[in-house]
């Protein structure tokens, strides 16, 4: 297959008034882009879109050659907001296992069990505990695993980062970048922090208007495994720069 997400000519939005605009994009099998674009640009919109939780007006999407909805019966996509969005009366390791049990008959080979995942992201000893006595960045990386357990293939980011503070957030973006080189999946992760998005991506599509529609976009040559700051590689400082003079005043 050689596209993971097609979107052609999609326009959507809430009532009469639409977001988006004729926006077509494609993210490649085991690709990592980032979509970026001033508050109010139609970013979370576009996910919607993407995760099948707004249908288009006009035009076509596709996941994994798929409907969003297919995609997500199958458990072939998966989801994680800038709210971890856990379950209160569930601990950690139940939390991350309730995909699994409610999976509709689904078997996937996830390679790594929920246990697993969580000793990966440092919350071994931390799966007995409920949400409420976790920080906010050992909620979001719990939310991270929730999504990987089902090992899908497109995994749609919604500034899942944007609430933390500056340390735990370089610090979750470093593991964030290790659970998407172990997983392999395809990722779109959108977010208005321009060097959050040079540092995760391999491409960042810009977008913006009265109703959004893709601007542009930018190919991020810098190899990897990325630093954990920008200033630490000239070239991801130039990246930020051209993402920057895209977007719309």
């Amino acid at each position: 297959m050689s596209e993971a997400i097609a979107l052609e000519s999609v326009t959507a939005g809430y009532g009469r008034q639409p977001v988006l605009d004729l926006v077509s994009l494609t993210v490649a099998p085991g690709e990592f882009v980032a979509v970026a674009g001033r508050s109010g640009s139609g970013k979370t919109t576009l996910l919607r879109v993407i995760a099948g939780l707004i249908p288009p007006s006009t035009g076509a999407v596709r996941v994994l050659g798929r409907s969003p909805a297919d995609a997500r019966r199958a458990k072939l996509l998966g989801l994680v907001a800038q709210d971890a969005r856990l379950h209160p009366w569930l601990t950690v390791l139940g939390n991350v296992r309730l995909p699994l049990q409610v999976n509709g008959g689904v078997e996937r080979d996830t390679g790594l069990g929920p246990s697993e995942w969580l000793d990966r992201v440092g919350l071994a000893g931390h799966l007995d505990r409920y949400p409420h006595e976790l920080s906010g960045g050992m909620r979001q990386r719990v939310a991270l695993v929730r999504a990987l357990v089902t090992a899908p293939d497109v995994l749609l980011l919604d500034e899942p980062l944007a609430a933390l503070d500056a340390i735990t957030r370089e610090d979750l973006r470093a593991e964030l970048m290790d659970l998407w080189s172990a997983s392999g999946c395809s990722v779109i992760h959108v977010t208005h922090d321009l060097e959050e998005a040079v540092l995760l991506a391999d491409r960042v599509v810009v977008i913006g208007g009265p109703t959004a529609r893709v601007i542009g976009e930018i190919t991020v040559d810098a190899g990897r495994p990325r630093p954990r700051r920008i200033t630490q590689r000239p070239e991801l400082i130039a990246a930020v720069e051209s993402v920057r003079a895209l977007l719309p005043p």
